[in-house]
């Protein structure tokens, strides 16, 4: 029985699938880095806008409290003392949210980067591929001649009157169709 398999140790990995795994496991680690700084970001604004909150429900307590007619001594230094506070983080919640923008936008673009290196890869495996079946049906399609030639000059002899082996509808189907591509039809 022939074995047309080849013994996938001895294949070695195309230099082209190589370099675009190489390119996705780069763009991967700079989008890993990017997501976490983007984490940390965002973490960062997350404090400072709970502090701002917290602050406001403060201030809501007190002034919700006073409404209600109990004042106490603090309350006035209390309130300014929020106010300032809040004022003070202010600039801290926009500077957060800028540099959450600004790590977005570079997770976004290591993301689109990660993307496209995939797509490459995925060409180059699928080259890879196109290559090497070409390269088998070109070894079949000698294999087949010298087997079909072969076997002809073995029924002449014979006397056979039609060939013993024909092609399957489904084979010369598809080797019409590969024929009219190369115009060979």
């Amino acid at each position: 029985m022939l074995d047309f398999t080849a013994d996938a140790a001895t294949i070695p990995t195309p230099p082209a699938i190589t370099a675009a795994a190489g390119f996705v496991a780069s763009a991967t680690a700079r989008l890993d880095a990017a997501n976490a700084t983007l984490a940390e970001a965002e973490a960062a604004g997350q404090r400072a806008r709970a502090r701002v909150a917290a602050l406001e429900q403060e201030r809501q307590a007190i002034t919700a409290r006073r409404a209600g007619g109990t004042h106490e001594d603090g309350d006035a230094g209390r309130l300014a003392l929020i106010a300032a506070d809040t004022e003070g983080l202010a600039p801290l919640v926009a500077e957060a949210q800028a540099v959450a923008s600004v790590a977005r936008q570079k997770a976004e673009v290591e993301q689109r980067l990660v993307a496209n290196a995939r797509q490459q890869l995925a060409r180059a495996e699928d080259e890879a591929v196109l290559a090497a079946l070409t390269d088998h049906a070109r070894r079949l399609d000698t294999l087949l001649v010298t087997t079909l030639t072969e076997a002809r000059q073995v029924y002449l002899r014979l006397g056979v009157g039609k060939p013993p082996f024909a092609p399957s509808p489904a084979l010369v189907l598809e080797i019409r169709k590969v024929a009219a591509a190369h115009g060979l039809l």
